[in-house]
């Protein structure tokens, strides 16, 4: 009954928007790739997506988001997230389809290939801050049809120039749990470091692709505006290797340079020394423009 109620009040809330100011902004992508184990590493075109959202505020206590987007190797228009917002005295709760993030310091490497938790269906989070900086949140992913629910706890703190987030969650299609951290440091306005990381058993969870071990990690570093220029890079380095399973182990690593033109375009570089968890280098060119 609550799962019917809360998608009930989410289409009337993304009804009444469309009634309302509704903001829409869009964000195009291409991406050039150059990949070694594919047509000898030449660089070529591989794909285009558009993206328009569409935001609005139905009342004052809630807030609506849907995005839609249309990716050239698919060919059609997908519903890519939906989701409404309703703020309340004690915190928020939040009902509708997204990317629940694990890792919100991560740029590039995903331990165990997860960053994530995204059913492609109805998910369910209630959020509740607390003083100093900390705060708690729950999310739930019923299963009306196999009378199950996946769910992940999380404990998070955000200090002024530090801050650590940690997630406990069960997978119960695989009967398999998990944990995941993340940790930052800010040395400096422009400078970060961080560490994040996955701990999933063996069988894995939610569509992971293991590394060696259960527990998957990595260290980075992000230093924006250098040289007061508006270019950004980041470094991220594994902890643990992976590819044993393909019987060649090797030590992920991730670099990305991004420089921003103005607030609506900025090209992005990507390079990689794997493709999932097969070592392969990778090197993805990517102009976006948000309008």
């Amino acid at each position: 009954l609550l799962v019917l109620l809360v998608s009930a009040a989410l289409v009337l809330s993304m009804a009444a928007v469309s009634m309302a100011a509704v903001n829409v902004s869009a964000d195009w992508r291409a991406e050039w790739q150059s990949q070694d184990s594919q047509d000898d590493g030449d660089l070529g075109f591989k794909k285009y997506d558009l993206r328009f959202n569409f935001d609005g505020k139905p009342s004052d206590s809630i807030d609506a988001h849907l995005q839609i987007a249309y990716d050239n190797t698919e060919g059609k228009v997908t519903v890519k997230e939906y989701w409404a917002t309703f703020k309340q005295s004690w915190g928020t709760f939040q009902a509708g389809t997204w990317d629940y993030k694990l890792y919100p310091s991560r740029v590039l490497i995903k331990p165990h290939s997860q960053n994530c938790v995204n059913e492609k269906t109805m998910q369910f989070v209630a959020t509740v801050p607390f003083p100093n900086g900390f705060s708690i949140g729950a999310l739930v992913i019923p299963d009306l049809k196999d009378n199950k629910t996946d769910w992940d706890l999380k404990v998070a703190y955000k200090g002024s120039n530090w801050g650590a987030e940690v997630h406990y969650g069960q997978d119960e299609e695989k009967d398999d749990d998990y944990w995941t951290y993340d940790v930052y440091y800010q040395i400096t306005k422009d400078i970060k470091v961080f560490s994040f990381g996955m701990n999933a058993d063996t069988d894995g969870v939610r569509g992971t692709k293991k590394w060696d071990d259960d527990f998957a990690a990595a260290i980075g570093a992000q230093w924006s505006k250098i040289g007061g220029s508006n270019l950004t890079a980041s470094l991220e380095v594994g902890l643990e290797t992976a590819g044993k399973g393909s019987g060649n182990d090797f030590t992920p690593v991730a670099v990305q340079l991004k420089y921003e033109f103005n607030n609506k375009l900025n090209l992005e570089v990507e390079y990689t020394n794997y493709s999932g968890i097969t070592e392969d280098d990778v090197l993805i060119i990517r102009p976006r423009l948000k309008f």
